[in-house]
C-alpha cells in the first residue's frame, strides 16, 4: 500500500453526504484530521486522528507529548473508504510529534490498516460472528462502504 504522507481533513461535501451515518465522526465545530492511504484498490483509506481512543483497534501514539496525558492516535475503527477525490478538503494539521511518530512507524500502520478492513471483509463475507470479532467491528465505519469493499 501506497501512502501520502499529508495529512487532511475530509470535505464539507463528505460530512454532508454522510451526516446520516451513525459511526461517521462528525463535530459540528470541526473536522477530523485523517492519515490518507491510497489502496490496492481504487480508493482512498482515511484513517482520523483522535484525541482519546479506548479499544486496542488503533495505533496509539506512544512518544508524543499529548499521549502522555491522552490515549490519542490513529483509529482504525473510524476508517472512511473514498473514491470521490472531492471528499478529500484541505490539508489537515497535526502535532508535529504525532507526525513524526506516524511517519517512523507508517509501515505497521498500513499493515495494522490492511489487517482491519481484511478481517472485516473476512467477517461479513464468511459470516465469523466470533465474540471477538463481534466486539472488533462492533461500532466501525466499514458496514457503510461494502459497495467499495465489493462485498
Amino acid at each position: 500500500m501506497d501512502y501520502i504522507q499529508e495529512i487532511y481533513k475530509l470535505s464539507t461535501k463528505f460530512y454532508k453526504d454522510y451526516s446520516s451515518y451513525k459511526e461517521i465522526l462528525t463535530n459540528d465545530k470541526r473536522s477530523y484530521n485523517c492519515l490518507i492511504l491510497k489502496s490496492k484498490e481504487d480508493y482512498f483509506i482515511c484513517v482520523p486522528f483522535r484525541s482519546e481512543i479506548t479499544h486496542k483497534n488503533a495505533y496509539l501514539f506512544k512518544n508524543t507529548k499529548r499521549s502522555q496525558t491522552h490515549k490519542s492516535g490513529l483509529d482504525y475503527t473510524k476508517i472512511i473508504l473514498i473514491k470521490d477525490i472531492d471528499y478529500i478538503g484541505t490539508n489537515g494539521l497535526v502535532d508535529n510529534d504525532e507526525y513524526v511518530e506516524m511517519m517512523q512507524n507508517i509501515k505497521q500502520i498500513c499493515q495494522e490498516v490492511n489487517e482491519y478492513i481484511d478481517g472485516y471483509i473476512n467477517h461479513i463475507e464468511n459470516n465469523n460472528d466470533t465474540k471477538q470479532n463481534t466486539k472488533k467491528y462492533k461500532y466501525t465505519t466499514l458496514k457503510y462502504f461494502h459497495e467499495i469493499l465489493k462485498i
